[in-house]
């Protein structure tokens, strides 16, 4: 039904033929892929392309901020465990699943949920449902998204599709430890070890792991510090 969609358009047509056109295996030209992910979706597309991967670097940060700065900033409590989420797409990278998986946890388990989405009031009406309110904050688009880095212990990633994720690589870079969707969900999962970068998801929608991930990684404080340490220094080589 979607190729007769696209062979009945003039315009879809049109589209299929320049991406066909920009894919074409020519010498002296290569594709460049953020991940072995997105290079994997092309070449089952354009088999005989030339694709490298060239994994996409970040900005180290300068702290400039104290974390109790950063939550009073923000107008967050200074004595909850604050968990991060970052997207605009809040059902595609499973914000979800991660209210389902604060549910368990103690109230000093809190999130922040960052980013501008249509979808706010209906994750907002969810929390109300899991009966989260009280611990679930809606920040929405911040001018600037090191604040909330800063003020967070933690990243929580359950995505559903990425082709790489530059929130992970953003909040290792700030020194959080990254709980984060495994291969093949999120591209920059490749460059991760679990238990060394990250604690990797097998499924981004298995809310009773993602829970006992949670868990483990708070009350680990060796385990945070192994991958602070490991997720920084994995960005100071990719910045």
């Amino acid at each position: 039904w979607r190729w007769l969609k696209i062979v009945t358009s003039p315009r879809l047509l049109t589209y299929v033929y320049l991406e066909a056109a920009r894919f074409k295996s020519r010498p002296g030209r290569t594709v460049v892929a953020a991940s072995s992910l997105l290079r994997d979706d092309c070449v089952l597309a354009y088999p005989r392309s030339h694709i490298d991967v060239v994994p996409p670097g970040v900005d180290m940060p300068s702290h400039t901020r104290t974390k109790t700065q950063a939550r009073e900033a923000l107008g967050l409590n200074q004595s909850g465990r604050w968990l991060l989420f970052v997207a605009n797409d809040y059902a595609r990278k499973g914000l979800g699943t991660l209210l389902e998986a604060m549910v368990p946890l103690t109230d000093e388990v809190q999130l922040a949920v960052v980013g501008d989405t249509k979808q706010r009031a209906q994750f907002e009406a969810r929390a109300r449902e899991l009966g989260l309110t009280h611990r679930v904050q809606f920040l929405g688009s911040l001018p600037d998204v090191s604040l909330a880095y800063q003020a967070a212990d933690a990243l929580v990633h359950p995505t559903l599709e990425d082709s790489y994720a530059m929130v992970v690589v953003e909040a290792m870079a700030h020194r959080l430890p990254v709980i984060v969707s495994g291969y093949p969900w999120c591209g920059v999962a490749a460059q991760l070890i679990h238990d060394q970068h990250a604690l990797l998801l097998a499924s981004p929608q298995d809310a009773s792991a993602l829970t006992s991930h949670i868990q483990r990684l708070l009350h680990d404080t060796d385990l945070q510090q192994r991958l602070i340490e490991a997720g920084e220094a994995l960005e100071r080589a990719h910045d």
